[in-house]
């Protein structure tokens, strides 16, 4: 067998362990940059759900008010009927 170097051994796996350190920080800086790009997506998207909501709004009142009795006998009467 082999001599067993503690010292060799010791000094890689503390390598090792200062590399997943150094990774499991990158990973979770890429995390955290991430959960701040969908925090975004997701103001941007209740914004633009906002926006249609109120354009759905304004075409119903619109079909609304283009379908009123008022205005369907104001049309009979300009035809003249």
């Amino acid at each position: 067998m082999k001599p067993v170097n503690l010292a060799a051994q010791l000094a890689a796996v503390e390598t090792e362990l200062t590399c997943l350190k150094m990774v499991l920080a990158q990973v979770r800086e890429d995390r955290e940059e991430l959960r701040q790009e969908r925090d975004g997506l997701r103001q941007e998207r209740d914004a633009w759900r906002k926006m249609a909501e109120k354009l759905n709004d304004c075409a119903i009142r619109e079909l609304a008010r283009l379908a009123s009795p008022e205005r369907s006998l104001w049309r009979r009467r300009r035809a003249g009927g």
